[in-house]
């Protein structure tokens, strides 16, 4: 269904790539945290469907000069969809977002939605949510505190239910 993709850098070192969806990105956009994504990879692949949704709303020019200006962020074409992935009748950023994820061998695909993750799970692609994200930014060192980057995020639109954030908050010592 692909042709095969290299996944070393310049240096013939294994490359951690992660295949984003829209609302990931728009939420770290609104929340002044976009550079967060792109730093804890070596790749942030944006499929052009999910490129196409972020621009298609008007408050979202910034994120997508981010998208088509950042070293580290590649967009990708419209990758085939297997018919495994389709049966979930998914957002068609979603559906990219996972197809790509599979094609490319992606350490993981940053999702948010409840059903896209379950379909994920079902192909064995690893995700990781926007909490995640910010949670793993902690333990790489890049944020000092969990609670400030999730408040953010959720004034920015995540919803999330406040049992999970103390949870998460409990789990880093915050």
């Amino acid at each position: 269904m692909s042709a095969k993709v290299d996944v070393s850098n310049q240096n013939g070192l294994y490359t951690r790539r992660w295949v984003t969806n829209s609302s990931p990105l728009i939420l770290f956009g609104k929340a002044g945290y976009l550079e967060l994504l792109v730093s804890l990879v070596d790749e942030l692949v944006v499929p052009d469907a999910v490129r196409q949704e972020v621009l298609a709303r008007s408050d979202e020019a910034l994120l997508g000069r981010f998208i088509c200006n950042t070293k580290g962020v590649r967009v990708v074409p419209e990758c085939l969809v297997a018919s495994e992935v389709r049966t979930w009748n998914l957002g068609k950023g979603e559906t990219q977002a996972i197809t790509a994820a599979v094609q490319l061998h992606a350490d993981r695909v940053v999702l948010d939605d409840l059903a896209a993750r379950r379909c994920a799970q079902t192909l064995n692609v690893r995700i990781i949510g926007s909490l995640g994200v910010v949670v793993y930014a902690r333990q790489k060192g890049l944020i000092a505190q969990v609670g400030p980057v999730i408040e953010r995020l959720c004034h920015s639109g995540l919803y999330v239910d406040d049992a999970l954030v103390t949870q998460i908050l409990d789990h880093v010592g915050e």
